[in-house]
């Protein structure tokens, strides 16, 4: 019986990759993973989604580390509190911290608050998007400047390659498309300036998700760059 094919797509800009990958993100095969992340870097290896099953592959190890450097950071710039909140944060809405990947050897792990807080900024679209109980959501804006953080923060600690998932649409109930729809502009932007990353690559769980994102990304790809 033959294996599955295994569904991978690239695209090439300015002799860099933007990639699209079928699969598990914690079986991701480039140097660092994007994990979604509290804004007080707490987590839960029994949640479905991304972050759970990050948690379940590499261990807690790194999620202790995150929790140590966001309190040094809350420490030394101040804790993050905004209306609706009962608990502190440790970085700002788009930051991250980049910790050993665990169990998952040779990765390093990106952890990004990709969510965004009323008590902060109201959502661009607020009859469309999910907010739960501390006043978060994500929306577009959320997504795009989510985006260009890990890309940053990727860069910074010189890796040549990084992985995402689609962001918001567990918890958060965004629809694929609105999420691929907004990472792909910033990721594709960002390889085609000066940049040591290699590789980005879209990880999506899925067939039917990877379908619909290759939809995107080649309909993105078509439009001249001047139209975008």
């Amino acid at each position: 019986m033959n294996a599955p094919k295994e569904m991978r797509k690239q695209y090439r800009l300015n002799g860099k990759v933007l990639e699209l990958v079928e699969g598990d993100i914690t079986a991701y095969d480039g140097r660092a993973i994007v994990v979604p992340a509290n804004i007080d870097f707490t987590y839960d290896g029994g949640l479905p989604g991304v972050l759970g099953a990050v948690v379940r592959a590499a261990g807690e190890g790194p999620f202790r580390e995150a929790i140590k450097k966001g309190r040094q950071i809350a420490q030394k710039n101040g804790y993050v509190r905004f209306s609706g909140m009962d608990y502190n944060g440790l970085v700002r809405p788009f930051e991250g911290i980049v910790t050993s990947g665990g169990n998952l050897r040779g990765k390093s792990l990106i952890h990004l608050v990709s969510k965004d807080f009323r008590g902060h900024r109201e959502p661009s679209n607020p009859g469309e998007v999910v907010i739960i109980g501390d006043g978060s959501y994500i929306d577009d804006v959320s997504i795009r400047e989510s985006v260009k953080s890990g890309l940053k923060l990727a860069e910074k600690h010189n890796f040549e390659s990084v992985g995402f998932s689609a962001m918001g649409t567990g918890l958060y109930g965004v629809p694929l498309e609105v999420s691929v729809g907004n990472m792909v502009g910033p990721i594709r932007k960002y390889l085609q300036g000066q940049t040591p990353l290699q590789r980005v690559s879209l990880v999506l769980y899925g067939q039917r998700a990877y379908r619909l994102a290759e939809r995107i990304a080649d309909l993105y790809s078509s439009i001249p760059s001047n139209f975008r």
